[in-house]
This record gives C-alpha cells, sequence and structure tokens, in this order.
C-alpha cells in the first residue's frame, strides 16, 4: 500500500539518480578524425531544410541518431565541462569549443546549462517527497523543469550549424539528462492535476 502511495516519488527520485549519473556521462566531444565536416558536407545538411517539429523539439536529427551510442566512452562530461572553462589543455580546447558554439559569447549560460538541471531534478525530487507535499510545488517544478528542457533544445536547434562547424558531437549524456528534465517535468505536471490521487 506505501509503495502504492509513493509511485511518484520512486519515481521521482529514480529519474533524479539517472540525471546525476549522465552529469558523469559524456555530454560532447570533438568529431572522429574520419568523419570530420568538409564544407560540401555542411552545404549539403544545409540544402536538406528544416527539421520537423518532432526532431527539433522531442527526438533528434537523423545523424544525431547515427552518432548519440558511438565511442561511448569518449567526450567531457557536464561535470568536466564545468570544471575546464578556466584551464588551458586541449581538453578545456574543447570545451571552450563547446561553448562557443552553443552560446556564443554567453558563456555564463553554458556553466547554467551544466549544472542547473542537476540541481532542479533533485530540487524537484525533494520537494515532491513529503507526504502531502503542496501543489504548488508541483506546479513550480513542472513548469521550470519544462522551461529548461525547451530552451536547451532550442539553444542546439538553432546553433546545429556551428555545432557542425565547429566539429562537436553531442553525446548520449546530455541526451539523458534533457530527457530526465522532461520526463520529470511530465510527472510533476501530472501529480498536479491529480492532487487526489494515491500515488
Amino acid at each position: 500500500m506505501i509503495m502504492k502511495k509513493r509511485i511518484s516519488v520512486i519515481g521521482a527520485w529514480t529519474l533524479a539518480g539517472i540525471g546525476a549519473v549522465a552529469f558523469f556521462l559524456p555530454w560532447v566531444r570533438p568529431v572522429a578524425a574520419a568523419k570530420q565536416t568538409s564544407a560540401l558536407d555542411v552545404a549539403h545538411l544545409l540544402r536538406q531544410g528544416e527539421d520537423s517539429f518532432f526532431d527539433s523539439w522531442i527526438g533528434m536529427r537523423k545523424d544525431e541518431w547515427q552518432i548519440v551510442l558511438q565511442r561511448p566512452t569518449v567526450g567531457l562530461s557536464g561535470f568536466q565541462l564545468l570544471l575546464l572553462e578556466s584551464d588551458k589543455d586541449i581538453a578545456a580546447e574543447e570545451a571552450q569549443s563547446w561553448l562557443d558554439s552553443v552560446f556564443g559569447d554567453g558563456r555564463a549560460l553554458g556553466r547554467v546549462f551544466n549544472v542547473v538541471p542537476l540541481i532542479m531534478v533533485l530540487l524537484t525530487a525533494a520537494a515532491m517527497s513529503p507526504r502531502k507535499p503542496s501543489r504548488q510545488i508541483f506546479m513550480i517544478g513542472g513548469v521550470l523543469l519544462l522551461a529548461f528542457y525547451l530552451w536547451g533544445r532550442w539553444r542546439l536547434d538553432v546553433t546545429y550549424t556551428q555545432r557542425i562547424l565547429a566539429e562537436m558531437e553531442i553525446a548520449y549524456g546530455l541526451w539523458i539528462t534533457l530527457y530526465t528534465t522532461l520526463a520529470l517535468a511530465i510527472l510533476a505536471t501530472l501529480r498536479f492535476f491529480s492532487p487526489k490521487g494515491k500515488w
């Protein structure tokens, strides 16, 4: 009975745990030498036209699907991106290339992008844990998480060409982070609209 009543909390903490692990998985990596993009490749990608709403905001582009699980141990994690920004080694240069390609001169936004999703999923899960949490908690958590997810997808969408030119790929850790954020936003929203639910 207790498990049935607390299934949403179990789900929230499971998602928070996945988000915490994803923070230490590869988020971004340089394109493999054998796949470096030429100007003709970029022109071909641009000629393909705009991607569908689903690909841009929910799913992935075809080329992103193809590379997401390749070289699973290669790349910089969210944790490394946060620490390496001020360093001067090769890994730091890759981190700077990633920040520049997605955020331009707004590197402060890059730091926010690296650490905020982890903080938000942990806080939302914690806020949902009391036996009788306030409905406002679900609303605030759901709105903030969804807003971050949409902002992150928008940034990745509008900087797609820049990332190609910078020869940077998005690895599976970042996708897990984004989808964990979206899933927890949906869970919090469902709890908000079912205040008398026993889950």
